[in-house]
């Protein structure tokens, strides 16, 4: 009787072992396989990042085609100015391409400082979309005509982002990034009018980090215009700097 116990006992431990090793097998056999479907999954989401980088891409070029197309059967070689102040232009003086973003709170700024070198013998050319130029063309008066010359930055037509969306004025929140996209997408326009203008001077916003990494392609000189408060340029300054570490707020000097 006591053998058939310790049989029975040695047969229990054997199939609990066996049933242990069996799920240690299990566990292995699925670990491996969860690692294989993540690297699967990483390896396709990849894959898709590259193919819709590579359809952006290709959306870029069909619109500089059509763009080069359109050039052609107009017989221009950039967009053209606005009109006002062409026949007014002067020789002798210095050329300045302003190129504010798409913002009115940026643009009302570099209008200002136009006005300033206009009145100090500085022919201004001040550069954005037809929306907002048909804006600032009614804030400038015929003197101011005589020295600043509105310059049509054309930007392509993205889905959802048609042309009277060339702004942010009344723009949707989220449509912010295809607009940044499409003017991003604007600076080979950008470089056509600066090697057509050949100005002096290129004053820029810091929207576009692009834009005197062309100027400098063209020889021509660059420099930043920071229209934002000198607090938001301290706190932007202080987290291009400190990225990940918390802004440390003095209230002794608020």
């Amino acid at each position: 009787m006591k053998l058939v116990v310790r049989v029975s006992r040695v047969a229990e431990e054997a199939a609990f072992h066996l049933a242990e090793a069996w799920v240690l097998y299990l566990t292995e056999e699925a670990n491996q396989l969860v690692e294989e479907t993540t690297l699967y999954l990483a390896e396709e989401t990849l894959h898709l990042r590259e193919a819709e980088a590579e359809a952006e891409e290709t959306v870029y070029l069909i619109f500089q085609v059509e763009e080069a197309k359109e050039v052609l059967h107009l017989g221009e070689d950039i967009p053209s100015g606005r009109g006002r102040g062409e026949d007014h232009l002067e020789e002798g003086k210095i050329k300045v391409f302003m190129f504010p973003w798409l913002a009115h709170g940026h643009i009302s700024p570099f209008l200002e400082l136009a006005k300033t070198l206009s009145s100090r013998n500085f022919m201004v050319y001040l550069c954005s979309t037809a929306v907002n130029l048909s804006c600032i063309e009614r804030r400038l008066t015929k003197k101011d005509a005589n020295s600043i010359q509105l310059v049509e930055l054309h930007v392509p037509t993205l889905p959802g982002l048609p042309p009277n969306c060339h702004t942010t004025k009344n723009l949707p929140p989220h449509l912010m990034p295809t607009l940044k996209k499409a003017f991003d997408w604007s600076s080979h326009n950008f470089s056509k009018m600066l090697k057509t203008l050949k100005p002096d001077l290129l004053i820029y916003d810091t929207i576009q980090p692009w834009a005197p990494i062309i100027a400098s392609k063209h020889d021509v000189p660059a420099v930043v215009f920071i229209s934002t408060s000198a607090t938001m340029t301290s706190y932007m300054f202080d987290r291009y700097k400190n990225p990940g570490i918390d802004f440390v707020i003095h209230y002794e000097y608020v």
